[in-house]
């Protein structure tokens, strides 16, 4: 970080935060999630500092966090930087924007674990329903936003829901 601060004058600057989130990434493929989250969130200070709250970096980041809450098994955390993202990307994007889909459809999945099926089955149809409107009813995400709740109409036992889709 030395040779950062050195480079850029400032340990407060956008591309740290970057590189910050790039070696989260790295400590969470090696497993390492406690790491990953330390510097994510190292990152999410800096880009609060420099773009305030309501900024796609800061969602993503938010988004990041829930992930690795979600990994291990804090779900209720996970549902907080991913409720963060969501609500930030609502304010951000137009209504059709895929990660905008894909905060739902992170939400629901949390919800899911939760045992709040309702709830995760709402949030699923309004990730379906950006998904579909963002790249078209044959598009893979489509795919996995259906896979995603027939997986959860199967777990509260209704197959016939499940297998509509």
């Amino acid at each position: 970080m030395d040779i950062l601060e050195e480079l850029y004058g400032t340990t407060e600057h956008p591309k740290i935060a970057t590189i910050m989130n790039n070696i989260a990434v790295i400590f969470r493929k090696l497993g390492k999630i406690d790491q990953a989250i330390e510097y994510h969130e190292k990152s999410l200070e800096v880009l609060k500092g420099q773009f305030g709250e309501n900024h796609p970096d800061v969602a993503t980041t938010h988004n990041n966090l829930g992930e690795l809450y979600f990994e291990q098994g804090d779900f209720k955390l996970a549902l907080h930087e991913h409720e963060l993202a969501l609500e930030i990307r609502e304010k951000i994007f137009y209504d059709i924007h895929p990660e905008l889909a894909a905060s739902y459809n992170n939400c629901a999945s949390v919800y899911k674990q939760l045992g709040e099926h309702k709830k995760a089955a709402e949030y699923y149809e309004k990730s379906l329903e950006i998904t579909k409107n963002a790249f078209g009813e044959d598009h893979m995400e489509v795919s996995n936003v259906y896979l995603n709740l027939s997986s959860l109409y199967e777990k509260m036992g209704q197959e016939k829901q499940s297998n509509e889709y």
